[in-house]
């Protein structure tokens, strides 16, 4: 409370409620129960509220906490005015079934907007931030080249990349594949439902996503048709504008490293050269 108030005086716009609710952290952590929690959150909100200050409630690890008290708990800071509430996965192991059905039944019990929170540990961070929109969440927190928050939470750009269409995963251009289970969509071991130039293109995606400081792409282009390998270019193209990726391309057709900075070829298996690609002469 004395947080809150020095928070207040000081003229902020809002503040963050945070307190652990999985067993583990009320055992572990600050070593109180649920009750407490409730009745220290409705003495914070209330004041802040009363300042006309905004106010944004979160249980930390709340994905492992019993989600009946978190029900039970989120509706009544929801009934005293909360702004936002949070769902965190602090420890990394949620899946995107569990996300989306603790988001879409928090959501019939909450009118505020939900906040959510994804930790990398496991890969499904993205997977999870994409369902919980769809049942009704209103925030993501994101990161940028995965600094800070441990591993690392949902990448920003990979999430906008689900989010937005691009010609990289326009399914109109490709060959027809039954896509309506979504992420559920069972693609059989190690992707033999799909095609070549399928999995060559679902691998590249994967890459894409996450914001990485060097990519080594081997042959890229060997199982993809010439339209294929156009938007597929496009996109490396402008991963390569960003800046912050690194990418190295071993290829046997010139085209495919048209726009590279520098190329080196081999001949009989020993490096002759490394030159720097002049574009004029490209063209």
């Amino acid at each position: 409370m004395d947080d809150a108030r020095i928070a207040v005086q000081t003229g902020v716009d809002g503040i963050n409620m945070c307190i652990g609710t999985s067993s583990q952290l009320m055992e572990h952590s600050h070593g109180k129960g649920m009750t407490y929690i409730a009745a220290k959150a409705k003495e914070v909100i209330e004041f802040v509220k009363s300042h006309n200050v905004e106010i944004r409630f979160s249980g930390e690890d709340s994905c492992r906490s019993g989600f009946s008290e978190i029900l039970k708990l989120y509706s009544l800071v929801d009934q005293l005015g909360v702004d936002r509430v949070g769902i965190a996965d602090t420890v990394g192991g949620a899946t995107p079934r569990e996300a989306f059905g603790k988001i879409d039944t928090l959501r019939q019990v909450v009118s505020c907007d939900i906040e959510t929170h994804f930790q990398i540990d496991t890969r499904c961070a993205v997977a999870n931030a994409y369902v919980t929109l769809e049942a009704g969440a209103t925030h993501i927190d994101t990161t940028v080249l995965k600094i800070g928050e441990r591993n690392g939470i949902t990448p920003r750009a990979g999430l906008i990349a689900c989010i937005l269409p691009t010609p990289l995963c326009d399914r109109s251009k490709q060959e027809p594949v039954d896509y309506t289970d979504g992420f559920e969509t069972l693609v059989g071991s190690r992707g033999d439902q799909l095609s070549g130039g399928q999995r060559q293109r679902l691998a590249l995606a994967c890459a894409l996503i996450w914001e990485l400081v060097v990519l080594i792409l081997d042959e890229t282009m060997s199982a993809v048709d010439m339209q294929s390998e156009a938007l597929i270019q496009d996109a490396l193209d402008k991963m390569a504008a960003r800046n912050w990726t690194t990418t190295i391309v071993i290829a046997h057709r010139l085209s495919t490293t048209r726009n590279n900075k520098y190329v080196g070829y081999s001949r009989n298996g020993e490096s002759e050269a490394i030159i720097k690609f002049l574009h004029q002469a490209s063209r």
